[in-house]
């Protein structure tokens, strides 16, 4: 046995140490009814972070402005194809024109008069121009909505996965936080048993090197905090710089769902396939549109005229009705190469299709292997946490009593370190591929319904609000010029 220090003082200082080190956390998802955090006030859940992100995104507020431009742009189209009705007023000034006729004078046209016309034109035939312009307008607005609906799902998906970040982020702080706690209380009893002449001065230095070893880990956990915060502040739409507190989501574990039901919602609610198949629709209409030049242009205008003062020669009121046929006889191949040009483009849209769901096959899967992988290693974490806690405790022991060597204590103390951090990041890997899988399958909103992984029940979708956005010299004002201190 060592000198100076007895059995019993040394496995009391142990004993402290371990009671400031703490209990080893529990392995998420093992209590059966987990209950929600409590909230405190100004600190945001879920739930209110992905609410200020739908309100604040500038992508979403994008979106709405493409879907009111696309639906004006279909306004126009169907106003266009009404007949046009114009309204012409002249009022002529000129000198007054007399002819001699039959020995007397005769005004042929008076000084000044007015005219009043009235056009219209009727399209009667078209090839289908008009009919397919209708459609593209009404296929552009509809891609238009569906692409405001994947924009949605993508703000919120990223927010998601921004939350589970730094809540990751945070729990990983805590572990570094305790270990460097460990090895500084490593260091004290290091030291106090080298002054008493119980262990060489080896002892100590590892001990201070265990203490930088583990304020390099707590520095990198603190940073890793500040880039998830930001990495949320830019989700919702907020500047940099601005303070945010998160609550805990409660602990549970995701179970990986059906491949075939996965690919299935996919597929009936992605977004980004609907609006790719009103992309190829558009050019189904658009090669309708080329093919209308091989068709005569049929249609009708009718106009009136009324003249005061017209004159002994002239009628006040005339009206006329014109037939017209337009036919492109010979064009040199111009309307061929469209069509040939639109079926082409026709043929590349199908092929986006294509390529679209097969990536999201790819993300359906990817994600369900995250979620199974990480529960597996979530399990395993656990069990490496119990293990490496044994095992420090037996370490802690073996030292004491002069069996182990200082070496030995150190590194099962790191193991335990170790296992905490790879159980913290198994069960947010768990998380973060649970929320993937919402995003694959475009099952964060359904009709009105908002869905957020730990809710209890889905949420009303917040009402979307348009945003006018912000010009370059505003948002430079923000920060000021270069060199300013604010």
């Amino acid at each position: 046995m060592r000198r100076g220090t007895s059995v019993a003082s040394l496995v009391l200082i142990l004993a402290l140490a371990a009671a400031a080190w703490g209990q080893a956390p529990e392995t998420p998802g093992t209590s059966a009814a987990p209950k929600a955090p409590d909230v405190a006030v100004g600190v945001l859940t879920l739930l209110d972070c992905v609410e200020e992100a739908l309100v604040a995104s500038p992508e979403i507020g994008a979106s709405r402005a493409a879907l009111r431009a696309a639906r004006s742009d279909r306004k126009v189209v169907n106003a266009g194809q009404l007949p046009p009705f114009t309204f012409t007023y002249s009022e002529i000034f000129q000198p007054e024109n007399t002819r001699n006729i039959g020995g007397g004078t005769m005004v042929v046209s008076n000084s000044n008069f007015r005219t009043f016309e009235v056009n219209t034109t009727f399209g009667l035939f078209s090839g289908g121009l008009l009919t397919a312009n209708r459609r593209i307008a009404a296929l552009g607005e509809a891609a238009a909505g569906q692409r405001l609906q994947s924009t949605v799902n993508g703000v919120i998906g990223g927010t998601v996965q921004a939350y589970l970040q730094l809540l990751r982020a945070q729990e990983l702080k805590a572990v570094s936080d305790r270990t460097v706690d460990l090895a500084r209380e490593q260091l004290k009893i290091a030291t106090v048993s080298f002054e008493a002449g119980a262990v060489p001065k080896v002892n100590v230095l590892r001990a201070q090197a265990a203490v930088q070893n583990a304020l390099q880990g707590q520095v990198s956990a603190g940073n890793g905090i500040e880039l998830a915060r930001a990495a949320l502040l830019a989700a919702m739409g907020r500047r940099q710089g601005s303070t945010v507190a998160i609550a805990a989501l409660p602990r549970r574990l995701a179970d990986p769902p059906d491949l075939l039901d996965s690919l299935q919602r996919a597929v009936a609610q992605r977004p980004e396939l609907r609006a790719q198949q009103s992309v190829i629709n558009i050019n189904h209409q658009a090669v309708k549109l080329a093919q209308s030049a091989w068709w005569p242009q049929i249609g009708a205008t009718a106009k009136y005229n009324h003249t005061q003062n017209a004159g002994a020669f002239s009628k006040e009121d005339n009206w006329q009705v014109m037939m017209l046929l337009q036919l492109n006889v010979w064009d040199w191949g111009k309307t061929a190469a469209r069509v040939n040009s639109s079926r082409a483009q026709l043929d590349a849209e199908r092929n986006k299709l294509e390529r679209a769901m097969r990536d999201i096959e790819l993300e359906v899967r990817r994600a369900l292997l995250s979620i199974a992988e990480a529960r597996q290693r979530v399990e395993a974490a656990g069990a490496e946490v119990q293990a490496a806690g044994e095992a420090r405790k037996i370490e802690e022991v073996r030292y004491s009593v002069g069996e182990g060597i200082y070496l030995e204590m150190l590194d099962a103390r790191r193991a335990l370190s170790a296992a905490e951090a790879n159980l913290v990041n198994a069960y947010y890997d768990n998380a973060l591929a649970e929320a993937a899988w919402l995003t694959a399958t475009g099952s964060y909103v359904a009709g009105h319904q908002l869905r957020l992984p730990g809710a209890s029940e889905p949420r009303p979708v917040p009402a979307g609000t348009d945003r006018r956005g912000r010009e370059l010299g505003d948002l430079q004002a923000e920060y000021g010029k270069p060199g300013d201190k604010q």
